[in-house]
Parts: C-alpha cells; structure tokens; sequence
C-alpha cells in the first residue's frame, strides 16, 4: 500500500512466514528495555523519581544499530518487544484471511505500523475507484496499544482517504501485554463487521461528493483560495511558496476533464494527489503524518465541500 508509491515501509512477498517478514522489516532484535535516566542541568535539580527511559537499539541505513530514547515512562513499565506483539496479530489473522501486506517503522522508531489485505468473504463494499484495507500501528515508547483501523485508498492513484467518514471510522486497541493474545482473532472478526459497515457509510460519502457540481474555474477561484488561504501581498519566499503549491493544486486538477467528471470527488482527490504525490517535503515526513491521521489541506477542501 504505502511502500508502492511512498517508498516508505516494506513490502511483505506473498507466502513470506511472520519471523521473516519482521526480520527483513528490520523490526527485530531492537532489545527494547527500560534505563535509568540521566540529567544533566546547569543549575538548581531535576525530579526523576519514578520515571525510566525506554530505550531501544534501532538499526542504522548502514545496517549497525544504535541506542535510541523512544519516551519515558514509569518504572512499572515492561516493555514489550516488536516482534511479541506483532507475531500473534500477524499469524492470527492470516488464519481468518488477513494478509500483512506492508511492514515499517515511523516516528524515530516510536511507531511501527503494518497494513493487511482483507478477505472477499468480509462484507467488505466493493468498487470499482476504493479499496479497503486494515492498518495496524502500535506505540513503542510505553504510551499506548496495538491500535487497529480500517483504511480507504483510491485505486487510480493509490491515495489514502483520510477525511472520509472519519466520525463513523471504527477503531479498535489492544493492550500489548501477552495476556492479549488470545483474543487476537476475536479482534479480527470484530474488526472485519465494523469495517463492512464503515465501507457502505465511506462509499456513500464518495456518492454524495459525486453529485457535487464542481467546474475548473470554481476549483481555481473559489475553493483553492479558501483552502490555501489568502495569498502573501509581499514578494519574496511566502509568496513563491504559495504559488507553486496552488500551481500544482491546479495541476493535479488536470485538464480536460469530461463534465461527468467535475464533481467533489474530483476536487478532492486533486487536493490527496498533491499532498501525497507532489507536494513539496521529505516524503516519509508527508506520510507520517498520514498515518497519524493529519491532513489538514484536504480536510479543509471536505470541509468546503460539504458546506
């Protein structure tokens, strides 16, 4: 999913076994374990008490591993290592017909993610332009849970949808203690009856948009003004930034378009395009953000829309 065209991640081959696709994912043996902290101020004293650093050794472009500070958390703390956490989601749920499809780090190390193929037979809506899929993310530095969600990409473009249907987006979390286990294929089929229904109510907003009449020059002077803002009246760096991310709003607009095409939809997945394909920024930063969930230039293009 990401790894295609984000270069960002790993793609697991079909029929790879989990330890394999951890190892070659490059998130094993990072030996996560808790520190003593170390303080050091020029004057008066910093209170420590009660807190341990959780540190890992994450492995360098160069193959070497270094240790890394992923948070501080309470000496009650026990970590738990990636592939202890990921191992039993990722083999549960091939069993139920999941398949791990992309394996990578972000945040420093603070976050590791895995993206799933989902089965035919889940009552997953089906289309022709948006494909479902599951995406798993889990906290390394001691603050939360293996979280998992469904996610919509656009088959012609391979971009996320990250604003559609957000309210109604089930989320599911999972402690990542061992005691966890055992429901890991109770969480699969739970997941599986919320994302049939979050599919329907996704497809309906992709319909909805559909039916918004949107021509070029209501993109161009109307819409992608109030997305981006009014424009810098000085000229220097502000006002060249500016330009070049409208022109290539605009770009992404395409042209010619045919009539049934100049619709919502059209204009939002102009405004996915540029943000994940020709925006301007290190491209693992744009896509951090992504799984993060923060997109704000679509969203404010959603959120014109649907006004």
């Amino acid at each position: 999913m990401l790894n295609s065209y984000q270069k960002f991640g790993w793609d697991v081959p079909a029929g790879m076994s989990t330890a394999d696709a951890l190892a070659e994912a490059g998130l094993t043996g990072w030996n996560q374990r808790m520190v003593e902290p170390v303080v050091m101020v020029e004057s008066g004293t910093a209170d420590t008490a009660g807190l341990m650093c959780n540190v890992a050794d994450l492995p360098g472009r160069d193959g070497t591993r270094r240790p890394v500070v992923l948070g501080a958390t309470g000496k009650a703390y026990k970590p738990i290592q990636v592939e202890d956490a990921l191992t039993p989601l990722m083999d549960g749920w091939v069993e139920r017909g999941l398949r791990c499809e992309t394996l990578g780090s972000y945040n420093g190390g603070r976050n590791v993610y895995a993206v799933f193929t989902l089965p035919s037979d889940a009552g997953i809506a089906v289309d022709d332009d948006v494909l479902f899929r599951a995406l798993t993310t889990k906290a390394n530095d001691g603050t939360g849970a293996v979280r998992v969600i469904p996610v919509a990409e656009r088959v012609a473009c391979a971009n996320m949808i990250p604003g559609l249907a957000r309210k109604s987006r089930p989320m599911l979390s999972v402690r990542h203690t061992r005691s966890a286990d055992p429901y890991v294929m109770q969480t699969a089929e739970v997941l599986l009856g919320l994302t049939a229904d979050w599919s329907k109510a996704l497809l309906g907003e992709v319909r909805r948009l559909e039916k918004v009449q949107v021509s070029r020059s209501m993109f161009v002077d109307r819409l992608l003004p109030e997305v981006l803002g009014a424009r810098p009246e000085e000229k220097g760096r502000s006002q060249t930034i500016y330009d070049r991310k409208f022109d290539e709003l605009v770009a992404a607009w395409g042209s010619p378009v045919a009539v049934s095409e100049r619709n919502g939809w059209r204009a939002y997945n102009a405004v996915t395009e540029w943000e994940q394909h020709h925006r301007s920024g290190s491209q693992r930063v744009l896509t951090e953000a992504l799984l993060a969930g923060r997109s704000s230039t679509s969203d404010a293009m959603l959120a014109l829309l649907a006004g």
